[in-house]
């Protein structure tokens, strides 16, 4: 979900990937668990990723400045309650 004409990380709207995590960070933010964690398996797939309760990934950073905005729309369409998007 790229909040302008970029094209959607390739990673979005696929099953999440099984990688190999080592977690430095959990928090829980509302509906959303934070977990901050380096990815044991090179390379890794995402600077960052969203994943959906089903496993799916919304949202996707690639190397460099992950797109925000997009990351923004992903949780207000994904996890907020209906009504509220």
């Amino acid at each position: 979900m790229p909040s302008s004409d970029a094209q959607p990380h390739p990673l979005v709207g696929k099953l999440a990937p099984d990688l190999q995590l080592e977690a430095t960070a959990p928090d829980q933010a509302g509906l959303v668990t934070v977990i901050t964690a380096r990815c044991l398996t090179e390379p890794a797939p995402a600077a960052a990723l969203l994943i959906r309760p089903d496993g799916r990934v919304a949202w996707a950073a690639g190397p460099g400045t992950p797109d925000l905005a997009g990351m923004n729309t992903a949780l207000r369409t994904w996890f907020s309650p209906p009504g509220r998007r």
